[in-house]
């Protein structure tokens, strides 16, 4: 996650503000994903763990978007 920061400071720097932005939402997602990855067991009680369809059986929670 602070790669991602660091290359928004950056793009930042040099007046790249859409890859900023860009940069920033992979840090939010990236964080969040973490998030998923260490409390399945909240994950797995809400609404949107129940409607969602899976690709694999391990490691579910990394599959999750960031509009999910």
């Amino acid at each position: 996650m602070a790669s991602y920061r660091h290359e928004a400071r950056k793009c930042t720097r040099g007046k790249a503000y859409l890859a900023a932005t860009v940069m920033q939402v992979a840090a939010l997602e990236a964080g969040l994903q973490g998030m998923c990855f260490i409390y399945p067991e909240e994950v797995k009680k809400s609404s949107v763990y129940a409607k969602k369809r899976f690709r694999g059986k391990r490691n579910k929670a990394l599959e999750f978007s960031l509009y999910e």
